[in-house]
């Protein structure tokens, strides 16, 4: 479903519960259309090429020494993240989810030793595995879509501020 500039979403109809759903669902569609289109690769997450995939996850990491912690890469796709920190010798406990069961089953299958969940960072649980020392994400906010400017701005804006709209 595409969200129509000038809607109102919050009304009985379609309130912002439903308006959060549906921007998820478009984004889950999005990228496992580019997994399904190519692969196991940076394409098959979005990514323009391996080195802007490799730059991005070096920026991330800088968070601070992620050396002995753990850390839970949220809309992690594909894992690549845990082949950047492999090469590059961080030691680090790693946990990934993402709400796309078709991403987290091939990141499970090429990387088994690896922790994935399929799961919704907004669903107010926060599960055993949730508690870390470091939560890295990129790339939630890249899909707007056709989505509406005003109701994407307020999906994004309440995921920063961690509220769980789909409550």
């Amino acid at each position: 479903m595409k969200l129509l500039p000038g809607r109102l979403y919050d009304s009985p109809g379609m309130g912002k519960t439903s308006m959060f759903r549906e921007i998820k669902t478009v984004c889950q569609d999005y990228y496992e259309s580019k997994l399904e289109q190519y692969g196991d690769s940076p394409h098959g997450v979005d990514w323009a090429d391996t080195d802007s995939q490799r730059l991005r996850f070096q920026i991330l990491c800088g968070v601070g020494s992620l050396e002995g912690k753990k850390i839970h890469d949220v809309g992690c796709g594909l894992g690549h993240l845990v082949d950047f920190l492999a090469d590059n010798g961080v030691d680090c406990e790693y946990v990934g989810s993402d709400i796309s069961s078709k991403m987290i089953n091939k990141a499970k299958r090429r990387l088994p030793e690896a922790q994935f969940h399929v799961a919704d960072i907004l669903d107010n649980t926060a599960p055993d595995w949730m508690k870390v020392d470091y939560v890295i994400t990129s790339g939630l906010f890249n899909v707007k879509a056709d989505n509406d400017r005003q109701a994407w701005q307020q999906f994004v804006e309440a995921m920063v501020r961690g509220e769980s709209p789909l409550i």
